[in-house]
């Protein structure tokens, strides 16, 4: 079994991607840290760097703050489970996250959507299930400290 598959890799990074496309108005470079900052840039579409016509400023920040705790997080449960000899697998939940975007372009009053989960084959004792589910949360926790 491999450490971590392509197909996983493929997953992450489009879990990324459409975290950066749901998140990057929460996470907003503020516009006086632009020395050149226009506001007509943004109403006309003249904004040269975008990302699907989102400032690439705003995505990539937006990238920097939510993936990494998603990411790890299931991660965390992948790593755990697979430390205990159970194959794991990281997948994107393309359904969620797409219904999480169509509630951005729709603006909805909250998102909801599951970004990825981390598929277990096989069995362990229930500390080990038990470990297993506090993994992520506690990979959270970490970084939080």
């Amino acid at each position: 079994m491999a450490f971590i598959s392509v197909q996983e890799v493929i997953d992450l990074a489009a879990m990324i991607l459409f975290l950066g496309l749901i998140f990057w108005d929460v996470f907003r470079v503020p516009s006086h840290s632009y020395s050149h900052y226009d506001p007509l840039d943004y109403v006309y579409g003249r904004h040269s760097n975008s990302v699907f016509g989102i400032p690439s400023d705003d995505f990539w920040n937006a990238v920097i703050i939510v993936a990494p705790a998603i990411a790890l997080h299931e991660m965390g449960h992948k790593f755990m489970a697979m430390a205990f000899g159970i194959s794991a697998v990281f997948h994107a939940s393309y359904f969620w996250l797409i219904l999480g975007l169509l509630l951005k372009i729709v603006r909805f009053p909250f998102l909801i959507f599951v970004p990825g989960y981390v598929s277990i084959f096989g069995s362990g004792t229930p500390l080990q299930n038990a470990l297993v589910a506090f993994a992520g949360p506690g990979v959270n926790l970490i970084l939080w400290l």
